[in-house]
C-alpha cells in the first residue's frame, strides 16, 4: 500500500473566514472545471446551477459519473457568497489527497502479514472529527480509510490539518454507499464490527485474528439501518456519565486502541 498525502459545505450561509479558506480550494467556471476534471485533478465534489443545461451539463455529469466524484445540483443563490468569483454557475473543491477504490486496494492487502484492519466512516460530516479519526487510524495502523460520496466530510486542508497530517500515510477509498463497501468486505473475508448503543459487546471484544472491518457512525444518527443489518457484531463502549453518546473521532480511537492492544499484547 501507498502512502497518500474539500470544506463540507452543510448550507448556503458562510462567514467571510470560511469564504477565505475555501477560496483557496475552489475552482471556479467552467473552462477551468471542466479542465481539472479531464486531467484527473483530485476533486472532492463539484456543484452545479440547475439552470445550467446543454452540452456541457451532460459533459459534467458523464465526467463525474466515471470518476465516481459527487456531483450537487444547486440553486443559483448558492453562489451568492463567491461573488467575487467568475463562477458560471459552476464550482469545484480540490481534495488534499488521492482516493482510491476499495477493489483497487483490497488484493495487496493479502500480502500483508498481520490481518487487515479497514475503518469505514457513516454520516460523519464534520471535517474536524474526519481529520482528528484520520489521525487515530494512522496511529493505530488502519490500512484502509472508506468515505461514501455522499453525505461525507471531504479530505480537504482543513481535514489534513486537524489530522496533524496523518491523511498523507492513509489509503483512502470512495465508495457510493458504506453497505455496498460492506458486502464487498465481506467477500474478501471480513468480520464486520459497527458500534450500536444496544450493542452486546465491548470494543475489548473485538477479535485481534480477525479481518477486521469497524464501521463508524455519527453520533447525532448512529449507523443506517441498512448498515446495521450488515454488522457481524455490535459494539458498545461502557458509559457511566449522562451523556448520551461520545463524540465520534473519540469513539473511534477508543476501537481502535483495543484491537491494536489485542494484536500487539493478547488478551
Amino acid at each position: 500500500l501507498q502512502p497518500k498525502g474539500g470544506n463540507f459545505i452543510k448550507s448556503l450561509h458562510f462567514s467571510h473566514t470560511e469564504i477565505g479558506k475555501l477560496e483557496k480550494e475552489i475552482i471556479a467556471g467552467r473552462k477551468p472545471v471542466l479542465e481539472g476534471l479531464e486531467s484527473h485533478l483530485s476533486i472532492d465534489r463539484v456543484y452545479l446551477a440547475r439552470s445550467v443545461k446543454g452540452d456541457f451539463e451532460k459533459s459534467i455529469r458523464q465526467i463525474c459519473r466515471e470518476r465516481d466524484i459527487p456531483l450537487k445540483s444547486v440553486p443559483k443563490q448558492f453562489f451568492n457568497k463567491f461573488g467575487r468569483l467568475n463562477h458560471q454557475g459552476i464550482i469545484a473543491l480540490k481534495s488534499s489527497t488521492t482516493y482510491y477504490k476499495l477493489d483497487d486496494l483490497l488484493p495487496i492487502l493479502n500480502e500483508r502479514e498481520e490481518p487487515p484492519l479497514v475503518l469505514l466512516l457513516e454520516g460523519v460530516t464534520d471535517v474536524r472529527n474526519l481529520g482528528a479519526i484520520a489521525r487515530s487510524a494512522e496511529i493505530f495502523s488502519v490500512d484502509i480509510l472508506v468515505l461514501p460520496m455522499k453525505n461525507s466530510a471531504p479530505v480537504n486542508a482543513e481535514a489534513f490539518k486537524t489530522s496533524a497530517g496523518a491523511i498523507r500515510w492513509l489509503n483512502i477509498a470512495r465508495e457510493k454507499s458504506i453497505a455496498s463497501a460492506i458486502k464487498r468486505l465481506k467477500q474478501y473475508g471480513f468480520i464486520i464490527y459497527g458500534t450500536e448503543l444496544n450493542g452486546d459487546k465491548a470494543p475489548s471484544d473485538i477479535r485481534g485474528e480477525d479481518r477486521i472491518a469497524l464501521v463508524m457512525g455519527s453520533e447525532e444518527k448512529g449507523l443506517g439501518s441498512e448498515t446495521l443489518k450488515l454488522l457481524d457484531e455490535k459494539i458498545r463502549i461502557p458509559q457511566a456519565g449522562k451523556t448520551d453518546s461520545l463524540n465520534v473521532s473519540v469513539a473511534s480511537g477508543i476501537c481502535l486502541y483495543e484491537i491494536l492492544k489485542k494484536r500487539r499484547f493478547g488478551n
